[in-house]
């Protein structure tokens, strides 16, 4: 039967994103910034080929930065805001690809979540040109943020907890554009990331004991270590957020 109704312009725009990315011969947008390099180590002193500029004006970037504190942070609580916003003004984008990919994917998905808003900041500050549709800057900043992260990113011996924020913000951007598998391989890597940190762990001995034959040891080497009160709970926000999200 014949749809009723006037046409839902955002369906059919993100069909039309899909279908221009699979006639694309590279993955990167036609508009993304030229001569992307792989990104240094996070622990180099070296400055990264990337930083925030790749993404967008800065003043731009402040702007969108403050939106995503002020209408996405109280629905979805990290990063951390005081460290994050020091680290930015700092240009902690400069050095630290955990940063930059953080940074990259919280721009999409305010970008994905209210679009209207992005493009009246680029338009204030003259550079609505840079990205014709919102679609096209939502997958520019899934580029920068997986530039950044590099081709070792799968290697690292620890995963932090900005890395599963930035997977958690990059998969609810790929769902809020139609994007299906890459939402479900992005959330997938989040909750694995928490994982790995034992988010999902109880943290006294007397309970892990109940919990899991072999967890008893983990939750004493956990015990032992200094802990990081501020990543610790923001690992346990990303992680009860995901379990809210998919009951």
């Amino acid at each position: 039967m014949k749809r009723r109704g006037p046409p839902n312009k955002h369906a059919e725009a993100a069909r039309a994103a899909k279908r221009h990315q699979l006639e694309s011969e590279s993955p990167i947008p036609h508009n993304a910034a030229p001569g992307l390099m792989p990104a240094a180590p996070a622990d180099s002193p070296v400055a990264l080929a990337l930083d925030a500029e790749a993404i967008a004006p800065l003043p731009v970037l402040q702007a969108l930065v403050d939106d995503f504190f002020t209408y996405l942070h109280p629905l979805m609580p990290f990063p951390h805001e005081p460290s994050f916003r020091q680290a930015f003004a700092n240009r902690a984008d400069r050095t630290n690809r955990e940063f930059l990919a953080l940074l990259a994917s919280m721009v999409g998905i305010l970008v994905a979540s209210f679009p209207r808003s992005a493009r009246a900041h680029l338009k204030a500050h003259l550079s609505a040109d840079l990205f014709p549709t919102a679609i096209t800057m939502i997958e520019h900043c899934r580029t920068i943020a997986l530039e950044a992260r590099g081709t070792t990113f799968m290697t690292k011996h620890e995963m932090s907890v900005d890395d599963a924020a930035a997977s958690y913000f990059l998969g609810l951007a790929a769902g809020y554009t139609l994007q299906w598998r890459p939402c479900r391989r992005f959330l997938a890597e989040t909750i694995s990331f928490c994982r790995e940190r034992g988010t999902d762990r109880p943290r006294d001995l007397s309970s892990a004991a109940g919990y899991l034959p072999d967890l008893a040891a983990a939750a004493n080497s956990l015990a032992n270590k200094p802990v990081d009160h501020i990543k610790d709970q923001i690992g346990k926000r990303i992680f009860w957020v995901m379990v809210a999200g998919i009951r």
